[in-house]
């Protein structure tokens, strides 16, 4: 698809490439946690990670820009979600609700509300 802008007085040319993607979300059920990251975890290793904390009273923080991620696994005996990343191991204690957002099977996306009730969003490129 082309599209004709103009800049000026000239017109610039600009194709659009459309890509069509996949991408589902949902939510999954605490018992279905462990067996989710188990299998998930490998194929997502090397992948570069930035997650946000959103909070109501202190508002949208940063926690990580991009880091790349070595393992995510959930340990059903401490209730904790592990984010393991190159420097940092980021623990999320007693989740109430992960969500996830695939795109083809493979997740780009995870929504953990913590104990606190903040939303922690875990981006995956």
């Amino acid at each position: 698809m082309t599209h004709v802008m103009v800049l000026g007085s000239r017109p610039c040319y600009v194709s659009v490439i459309e890509v069509e993607r996949d991408v589902e979300s949902k939510s999954l059920a605490s018992s279905e946690w462990y067996s989710y990251f188990a299998g998930v975890g490998k194929t997502l290793y090397g992948k570069r990670v930035h997650i946000e904390i959103v909070d109501a009273a202190l508002g949208d923080q940063v926690l990580v820009g991009s880091l790349l991620l070595v393992g995510i696994t959930y340990e059903p005996k401490r209730n904790m979600l592990e984010i393991l990343l190159e420097g940092l191991d980021h623990l999320i204690e007693k989740p109430k609700a992960i969500s996830v957002q695939e795109d083809s099977g493979t997740p780009v996306a995870l929504e953990i509300i913590d104990r606190e009730g903040r939303h922690q969003i875990v981006t995956l490129a």
